[in-house]
C-alpha cells in the first residue's frame, strides 16, 4: 500500500514511515533544519501514483471547495478529503 497526502492543490507526497532516529532529530532540530527533515518522510510522489491520486481527489471533491488536507491509499483507492465549502469544514470519505 502507498499512502499519499495533499495539502497544496496538486502536491502530492508519500508518507514514509518515521523512525525513531527520525523523531529523535526533529525533537533537537532547529527551525531552519524542520523543512529538510520532513522531507525525509514526505518526498514527492511518483508520477504514476501522483497522477492516479489526482483522479481520485478529483472525481470526489465538492464542487466550489477550498482544499485543507487529502489523504490517499493507493492501490485500494480509498482516502478522505478535508476542505471547506461555503466557509463549512467538510470531509469527504470515500
Amino acid at each position: 500500500m502507498t499512502a499519499l497526502q495533499m495539502h497544496r492543490e496538486g502536491d502530492w507526497r508519500e508518507l514514509v514511515g518515521a523512525t525513531e532516529e527520525w523523531v529523535a532529530s526533529v525533537r533537537d532540530a532547529t527551525p531552519e533544519a524542520l523543512p529538510e527533515l520532513l522531507s525525509r518522510i514526505r518526498p514527492p510522489a511518483k508520477q504514476d501514483d501522483a497522477q492516479a491520486a489526482q483522479k481520485l481527489y478529483e472525481r470526489h471533491k465538492p464542487d466550489g471547495s477550498i482544499l485543507i488536507g487529502c489523504d490517499i491509499a493507493l492501490p485500494a483507492g480509498t482516502g478522505i478529503i478535508n476542505c471547506r465549502v461555503d466557509g463549512e469544514h467538510k470531509q469527504i470519505r470515500f
